[in-house]
């Protein structure tokens, strides 16, 4: 877990914990399970460190377009050759976050519905130079994971759950 502050990483890690306890208390899981959970978790606020043995990165900086070119910069830089760059953005296209990268091949989009805890689906979306591999692996890793992915084909903003919620905020 990488934050650019010491408090941010203590904020992420109460919110994270708060989140696994209200799963215990709905018998959605055990303790222990929690616990273990918690333990997996290394947070830092040295971007290499997070990301240098990382095979899959997930970005959820805010909705700033140069910011997360900056941060996939840096990524594609520090994280290995075959590591998956994926941008929980909610509104920019993938093909405008990865215009810096190197190897855009390698970045995809994977929006998750919220409570990302609670709700199963995340949507994953192709950007104009996403690999086949890099959309298949992120599939397969979601659902792993217990997640329900939606394959985006398409390099549009808002995603699928995002244009829809517009479409009906629009019409009310």
């Amino acid at each position: 877990l990488y934050d650019v502050s010491a408090h941010g990483l203590d904020l992420g890690l109460t919110r994270i914990q708060s989140s696994l306890q209200m799963l215990v208390r709905h018998d959605l899981i055990e303790a222990e399970e929690a616990d273990a959970m918690l333990d997996r978790i290394s947070p830092t606020t040295d971007l290499e460190e997070a990301v240098r043995d990382a095979s899959f990165v997930v970005e959820a900086a805010p909705e700033d377009l140069s910011l997360k070119q900056k941060l996939f910069v840096e990524f594609d830089r520090l994280a290995s050759d075959d590591a998956i760059l994926a941008t929980n953005t909610s509104g920019l296209r993938i093909g405008d976050v990865s215009a810096t990268v190197g190897r855009p091949e390698r970045v995809v989009g994977s929006h998750f519905f919220l409570p990302a805890q609670v709700i199963p689906l995340v949507e994953v979306s192709r950007g104009p130079a996403t690999s086949d591999g890099t959309m298949d692996r992120t599939v397969a890793l979601w659902k792993a994971c217990g997640k329900e992915p939606i394959r985006l084909e398409q390099d549009i903003p808002g995603y699928i759950a995002n244009r829809i919620q517009g479409a009906l905020v629009r019409e009310a």
